[in-house]
């Protein structure tokens, strides 16, 4: 989205890396690093990252906080059925992951979520499994924005889907943009060449999956508007 939105003549790109996983996985390196990831503060110039762990993890809402109370969050969620089976492909892709697709989902619970209190209590510094590993957990979104909404109020997220953002470029960003409290401009797409191909998810396992995700998903849209028909 950030090459999309950088086409805005005031909105300005990190000068490292899109992914600057400061408050998740570099936070040790202190806020002096953080910024010197991004160009120098210009009058009337805006800049941001995305890191999409920093939704995830449980220590990062309050860390972002602490860092700007007045930052605006843009949150782009993925259908979690299509979201958690790509994670597994990538992990398999890189060599992480050699368990099946299912073997992966049965035994993620007990491990990545033992993980995660570990990580919320202190207790450890970052963990791969629970950066790797969590199919199901990252795909319980309702659960990570009521853990955001404890340190930012609702008028500073702005939220919506992958799917409507690839289907309504335009509307998004001009949507963006007025949250940001930006004149929108006409954005051009750009082609992304990010894709992979991998073996299609078995039916019984996208019905498990999205059996699975249903109750999220209705409190997803309850709490936070967000549409989920095209989920389903």
């Amino acid at each position: 989205m950030i090459h999309l939105l950088t086409q805005h003549p005031d909105i300005l790109p990190p000068v490292t890396h899109q992914e600057v996983h400061y408050f998740d996985l570099q936070y040790h390196r202190g806020n002096s690093w953080y910024q010197g990831n991004f160009p120098l503060r210009r009058m009337g110039k805006i800049t941001g990252e995305k890191s999409p762990y920093y939704l995830y993890h449980p220590l990062v809402p309050e860390r972002v906080a602490e860092y700007d109370k007045n930052i605006h969050l843009i949150i782009v969620l993925r259908d979690p059925v299509k979201r958690a089976y790509s994670h597994y492909q990538m992990m398999k892709r890189r060599g992480f992951e050699l368990r099946p697709f299912r073997a992966a989902i049965d035994e993620e619970t007990e491990s990545v979520e033992s993980e995660h209190i570990r990580l919320a209590k202190g207790d450890i510094k970052g963990s791969l499994v629970h950066q790797r590993f969590s199919y199901l957990a990252r795909g319980r979104y309702v659960e990570q924005l009521d853990r955001w909404m404890r340190y930012f109020p609702k008028k500073k997220m702005y939220i919506t889907t992958t799917e409507r953002f690839a289907r309504e470029t335009q509307t998004v960003c001009s949507e963006i943009f007025d949250f940001l409290g930006m004149t929108p401009v006409k954005i051009h797409k750009v082609k992304r060449y990010n894709a992979h191909d991998y073996e299609p998810l078995n039916l019984s396992d996208e019905k498990w999956l999205a059996d699975y995700f249903l109750p999220f998903n209705c409190k997803l849209a309850d709490s936070y508007g967000v549409n989920i028909d095209e989920w389903t």
